[in-house]
């Protein structure tokens, strides 16, 4: 494969382009969210995180000063699927670097700037920049031989499937307000 990095650009572009399609992430990237709408998407970006240890527990830290108090559920059903796919990796830096490459696109840029509440947004706002320098160290990595670029675009996908299951879980757990008109 001669050009790896053309196949991670096109999966993170789709990935973004998707998310804005679900109305859980079109509210979020619009600062359209309720703070307990806004705890649920930190909740399962920082279980995701957990998902990709060890090397992120700098943004653990940012989801765990941004939730605060906030209650925490369980991770969606994609992370507990992925998990064992993650933490099983030698090395283990592949991991995690494919799955911030593809979880810090611009939809994390854009909803930390317009989220506006009690909830600070400084995991999402560090995530694309997360992104890019994960991005940069996998292409490193393919062109070195570090890592296998097949795995690291098998695991770009099973990272994007990860991420569509978050905004799934989200898009049913907190569904866009319906309202009802009346004539009076």
């Amino acid at each position: 494969m001669s050009r790896p990095h053309v196949p991670i650009m096109r999966a993170r572009l789709e990935l973004d382009r998707t998310l804005r399609t679900r109305a859980f992430f079109n509210r979020a990237s619009r600062g359209q969210l309720v703070d307990e709408e806004y705890a649920g998407l930190l909740a399962q970006v920082s279980h995701f995180l957990e998902a990709l240890e060890p090397g992120s527990k700098d943004l653990l830290d940012l989801a765990a000063a941004d939730l605060g108090s906030e209650r925490r559920g369980p991770p969606c059903a994609a992370i507990r699927l992925a998990t064992p796919i993650f933490r099983g990796l030698e090395p283990r830096e592949i991991g995690l670097r494919a799955g911030l490459t593809i979880a810090g696109t611009s939809w994390a840029e854009d909803t930390a700037r317009a989220i506006r509440g009690s909830l600070g947004t400084s995991l999402l706002g560090a995530l694309p920049r997360q992104g890019r320098e994960s991005l940069a160290r996998l292409e490193q990595g393919m062109a070195d031989g570090t890592f296998d670029p097949d795995v690291v675009l098998g695991l770009v996908e099973i990272g994007r499937g990860v991420v569509l299951g978050i905004a799934t879980h989200l898009d049913a757990e907190w569904p866009p307000p319906v309202f009802e008109l009346r004539r009076d």
